[in-house]
């Protein structure tokens, strides 16, 4: 099947048809930094945790079995992104910092009938410290329309975990890709410099257009792995050796290069596709086993 159409560099998005701006703006916005002891890093402090309605940031503080990471969770109250709900955040990762951004269950977005739902994530990764960007898939009701913009600017030395996915709606109640319109973009910069950048748009035709053009599939997503801290995970993903025990699963992976002339590969861009969430689920456990015990837990051992 070709996705071409589905999956596109963000340059090329169309932004989700909406009549007016949201009419709730919920934001976010949270810091993590060292603690030093005698030159070592000994810990991570939260140094800033602050949100509104719809939106509610979580730090836990056993979550992670590690010192040197923090986990923060993002909740949406109410159920779900409701009509004209509009979520910012800004997530900032300090100097050998390792922070995990997870959520605790599917972010639900409901029927619109006017305005859509826009989800906009800020981040900033300093010099050898990590980000995994780890939340569970979106689930749009028939009739939603959500507009995500993923933004991430790294430094020289650090490394990144992104995740961006999508499920085919409440299926279990005879919903599948029913959604009016779905927009997601992510962009990854190293040092202000464009290295990735990947979109997905469904929607704005006919539920039956859409439903033909991904078959059999319920789920949609990619994964972006990039920097030192991931250079043994994004090895494994370009050798092809998910492919085989996944093999249910559509994978593509391909090299991040430092620019388009440069020969050094930084990291790996994967894009899927799987008829579950579970088979996603399976696959993310795999990808990330090497770093867990940096993380200090997997996010998904309960899904």
């Amino acid at each position: 099947m070709d996705l071409r159409a589905v999956l596109r560099g963000s340059e090329n998005i169309v932004a989700a048809s909406m009549a007016e701006r949201p009419a709730t703006v919920g934001k976010g916005r949270a810091a993590f930094h060292p603690t030093w002891r005698q030159g070592e890093v000994v810990g991570v402090r939260n140094t800033i945790l602050e949100s509104s309605h719809p939106v509610r940031l979580l730090v836990p503080p056993c979550a992670s079995t590690s010192r040197l990471c923090q986990w923060l969770y993002v909740v949406t109250q109410g159920g779900g992104l409701s009509e004209g709900q509009d979520v910012v955040l800004e997530v900032t990762v300090g100097r050998r910092c390792t922070v995990v951004v997870t959520t605790q269950s599917f972010t639900r977005v409901l029927q619109c009938d006017r305005l859509g739902c826009r989800q906009t994530l800020q981040c900033t990764v300093e010099d050898d410290a990590l980000l995994a960007h780890l939340p569970d898939p979106a689930v749009c009701y028939r009739g939603a329309a959500l507009q995500k913009e993923q933004e991430y600017h790294l430094a020289e030395d650090a490394s990144l975990v992104a995740v961006d996915w999508l499920t085919a709606g409440r299926v279990a109640l005879g919903e599948r890709w029913e959604m009016k319109s779905y927009r997601s973009s992510t962009n990854v910069y190293v040092r202000d410099k464009l290295v990735c950048n990947n979109a997905t748009a469904l929607g704005n035709c006919l539920p039956q257009i859409t439903q033909k053009t991904m078959g059999l599939h319920d789920v949609i997503g990619t994964c972006v792995v990039i920097g030192p801290a991931t250079v043994e995970v994004f090895k494994r993903i370009l050798r092809g050796d998910f492919n085989g025990s996944h093999k249910d699963i559509a994978i593509k992976a391909t090299p991040i290069r430092k620019d388009k002339k440069s020969k050094e590969v930084i990291g790996a861009n994967v894009t899927f596709l799987a008829e579950s969430a579970q088979q996603i689920y399976g696959l993310l456990r795999d990808l990330l086993q090497d770093i867990v015990p940096v993380l200090g837990g997997d996010p998904f051992w309960d899904r």
